[in-house]
């Protein structure tokens, strides 16, 4: 038993000494990752790095050249997860702190970015040019114009032997002006005014006679949303996106005699939408989960969603956004309807970015994770298709953006029976829309 002891003792010593002589020098380790960091060797040192730290070599300087190999490679996510460990060293290092700043900003964390800067010294703030704790984060103007090319198209196969009462949508304009205010380094605020004006056509067939009437539908709008960044990457907030509209038509109306007379007719109308979200970015996703009321002409709705932004390199210059969300009616008299949302955008040149999406359900009463509604109509948006290039940087402070997208749309119309019975018709048309806008991000 003794012998056996002494073997295995002997072995245990043999294997710890050669495990001892293949364990790297850590002054070796320490000269080499500097000499790979002065020479720019970004790949050569994160894989020098990561060994000595598998042999227990973690120290301030190790992890800042990690951390700088992983931030100029573009993956900020890791550049991220060594600078924390680099200020866990020396927790009020500038350096540190600089690039921890601009490493949140570039992997999506703009709340954590905003956290960090009452952090850095005064001098290292007005150096960087960051915001003050009440500014402003940026102002922007988007416009844009929906047109209808299928009117002819929906024109075709009505019957022209009975009264025949028929709506296209013929164009839709949209403005939004919007600014963002920092209030503290914790939360932010959003406010927008923006308007919608669609105009419609009526056409109205009495056997071979064709009447047209022009319809309006203008909508004004405010939207505010409200967000606080908590630590870990946590943030919540509120939305409200309120409207005032009018209607204003011109048709035909039959009196007691069974003539049909013509008849002026305006309707104001209100909608609103509240609600809350709750997110959390992981890593190279952010998660965000959002619950509304939508009270809008066509009914009050409850609306639930998720959506989630991937980002596969760790930065925000590549991405992949998914949502997923269901409208309730509240009265209950109609099923739930759905909206999906896909989309993918990456950073094709220097100062060009690319972005496809696609969404399917019923759009008319859908407003996005942030709160906001766009385009409500009396038409549902059934799918819209599109593509953006967005221009960040052609100076400093300036992004420009351009999107145009394809919607397909429902369309009815009223057939009127000479025994008075009203057949619906429905129909499909198509809509282009073409948006463009600047944005100035302090």
């Amino acid at each position: 038993m003794g012998k056996k002891f002494i073997v295995v003792l002997f072995f245990f010593f043999v294997s710890a000494a050669m495990q001892a002589q293949d364990k790297p020098d850590r002054i070796q380790l320490d000269q080499k990752t500097y000499q790979l960091y002065l020479d720019q060797n970004w790949k050569q040192l994160i894989k020098v790095g990561e060994q000595a730290l598998e042999y227990g070599y973690d120290y301030y300087y190790m992890r800042m050249r990690l951390a700088m190999a992983w931030y100029n490679r573009g993956n900020y996510e890791n550049a991220r997860k060594n600078l924390l460990k680099a200020l866990e060293f020396n927790p009020k290092d500038p350096t540190s702190l600089y690039y921890l700043y601009f490493a949140d900003v570039f992997s999506g964390r703009s709340g954590e970015a905003r956290r960090l800067i009452k952090k850095m010294p005064i001098k290292k703030r007005i150096e960087m040019n960051l915001p003050e704790e009440l500014s402003l984060s940026g102002i922007s103007i988007h416009a844009g114009r929906f047109t209808n090319n299928s009117l002819d198209e929906l024109k075709e196969g009505l019957p022209l032997d009975d009264f025949v009462s028929s709506y296209y949508m013929s164009s839709m304009n949209y403005q939004s002006v919007s600014a963002g205010i920092n209030f503290g380094y914790n939360s932010g605020f959003t406010l927008s005014i923006n308007r919608f004006d669609t105009q419609t056509l009526q056409e109205v067939y009495t056997g071979d006679n064709l009447s047209e009437f022009k319809h309006s539908d203008l909508q004004n709008g405010v939207y505010l949303r409200y967000v606080y960044n908590f630590p870990d990457s946590w943030y919540a907030g509120l939305a409200y996106h309120g409207v005032e509209g009018e209607y204003s038509a011109s048709y035909y109306q039959a009196d007691n005699s069974g003539l049909y007379g013509f008849v002026d007719w305006k309707e104001k109308y209100s909608q609103r939408y509240i609600g809350g979200f709750v997110g959390k970015h992981l890593n190279k996703l952010d998660l965000d989960f959002h619950l509304s009321i939508n009270n809008f002409w066509q009914g009050v709705y409850y609306q639930s969603g998720l959506a989630l932004r991937y980002y596969p390199f760790g930065n925000i210059n590549y991405y992949l956004n998914a949502g997923y969300d269901r409208m309730l009616p509240l009265d209950q008299v109609k099923d739930y309807e759905e909206v999906w949302k896909v989309e993918v955008g990456a950073k094709l040149i220097k100062g060009l970015h690319i972005e496809g999406s696609y969404l399917f359900g019923n759009l008319s009463n859908w407003s996005d994770a942030s709160g906001y509604h766009l385009f409500n109509t009396r038409y549902p948006i059934r799918s819209r298709t599109g593509v953006s290039l967005i221009l960040p940087g052609l100076i400093p402070h300036l992004q420009l953006s351009f999107s145009g997208f394809y919607q397909e749309r429902d369309h009815y119309a009223n057939i009127y029976l000479d025994n008075e019975i009203v057949e619906p018709v429905l129909q499909n048309f198509t809509t282009f829309s073409f948006f463009g806008g600047l944005s100035w991000i302090f």
